[in-house]
């Protein structure tokens, strides 16, 4: 998601406000914008690369409910077949 959507500081600061996201996910969040890799990721919170990916699946989501509500502020993500497979598999 970090590469499918151009994050600004406003851009970021605007989903993080309105997304109703946990902490761990809101620092994920900002760790995929800063180009962390889910391994470094998972080293730094001490859980599994599965979870950082479950938890990325769920910002997705949650992101595509936000944008939703508020398309003049978020751009769509763009959607990739490769994409949906990681999503659903």
């Amino acid at each position: 998601m970090a590469h499918q959507v151009i994050w600004t500081k406003k851009t970021l600061e605007f989903f993080l406000e309105h997304s109703g996201m946990s902490d761990f996910q809101k620092q994920i969040m900002i760790d995929r914008c800063k180009n962390v890799t889910v391994i470094q990721m998972s080293l730094k919170y001490n859980c599994s690369e599965s979870t950082v990916h479950k938890e990325i699946a769920k910002i997705k989501r949650i992101y595509d409910e936000v944008q939703r509500q508020h398309p003049d502020e978020l751009p769509p993500r763009k959607k990739s077949s490769k994409e949906l497979y990681m999503d659903t598999h």
